[in-house]
């Protein structure tokens, strides 16, 4: 024991710092998205407008104001251009940002991106194989979000059951010790105490896979939305934009092209969302009630159909 705890004990206070770590961070990047996306959204292509001809002109002043428009014209392209360059590499930063560090606390791996030095940390030192060695030396699984014991994708009525059996069996063993002769009576005291520090234990783990549940279930649902919602909404921003320069000049079709391509790519990551809800292996669909379920479904087919109007199909190649 170090300070009164096990070591399985001092290896669940380092994991549960390391998910909290994660957890934080994919928050101050969903954030900062957010923020960048409201910006971009109430900005606008700088654009220079050619006063109007004035009625009755002159067959100079057409010829002048022809020039005036084809100048205007050539400025606005590298002025949009330069926009575009600015504006859409600022939001695919924030993108990839946020998505990635969510997908941190989803996935949590035991890897240097959930157990090393955060976004804009100052890595001093590579000691993340000691923290993950300390955690799985001590009985500690160092994968899964708020995961401490092995029993996270078990139903609650087959964790009952196994609490039954477990307290059936240390008490028939007890029982079965009292009726032992008088010279081994004198270890029933020893061995009560031994299924008292058992019991104590079982209650123990049994208070941390409830921790552990109600943790999950109030954060990961959330994050789903949120990973959704990073993809789903860039990607309107970027058609809206794409549908704003189409407008102005013909010589702005190709970066029309980039921007829709780069929208359709980020619905078809928002559909993709639902194969990390889905996964077996991470258990994310067991964290969900049934309103959370529906709402995430509905932000699927959000998606499905806002593909099928780009593409006429839904595809996730």
């Amino acid at each position: 024991l170090i300070g009164g705890r096990s070591g399985l004990e001092w290896a669940r206070v380092l994991k549960e710092h390391q998910c909290w770590r994660v957890l934080l961070n994919a928050h101050q990047s969903f954030m900062s998205w957010h923020q960048c996306l409201g910006r971009m959204q109430a900005d606008s292509p700088p654009i220079t407008q050619t006063p109007p001809l004035k009625h009755g002109a002159s067959q100079e002043e057409i010829e002048e104001h022809s020039y005036l428009v084809r100048r205007d014209d050539v400025k606005n392209i590298q002025l949009i251009s330069k926009w575009l360059a600015q504006t859409v590499g600022e939001m695919e930063r924030e993108v990839e940002r946020a998505c990635v560090t969510i997908k941190q606390v989803l996935n949590f791996e035991p890897t240097e991106a959930c157990y090393g030095p955060c976004f804009g940390e100052i890595d001093y030192g590579s000691s993340t194989n000691d923290m993950l060695n300390l955690i799985s030396a001590c009985g500690m699984d160092p994968s899964g979000w708020m995961i401490f014991s092995e029993d996270h994708l078990l139903s609650d009525e087959r964790l009952e059951e196994i609490d039954e059996e477990e307290a059936k069996q240390q008490d028939e063993a007890i029982k079965l010790m009292k009726n032992n002769n008088e010279e081994e009576n004198k270890n029933i005291e020893k061995a009560q105490q031994f299924f008292i520090h058992k019991t104590r234990e079982r209650d123990q783990k049994h208070m941390d896979r409830n921790a552990s549940q109600i943790m999950r279930r109030e954060v990961l649902p959330k994050l789903l939305i949120m990973l959704h919602e990073v993809y789903y909404n860039t990607s309107n921003w970027l058609m809206r934009v794409a549908s704003l320069i189409g407008s102005f000049s013909e010589s702005l079709l190709p970066h029309v092209s980039q921007l829709e391509d780069l929208s359709v790519n980020h619905l078809r990551s928002s559909l993709q969302v639902a194969d990390i809800a889905a996964s077996r292996q991470l258990g994310l669909y067991t964290c969900m009630n049934k309103s959370e379920l529906r709402r995430f479904l509905a932000a699927i087919h959000q998606s499905s159909m806002k593909l099928c109007e780009h593409k006429g199909e839904v595809s996730l190649e």
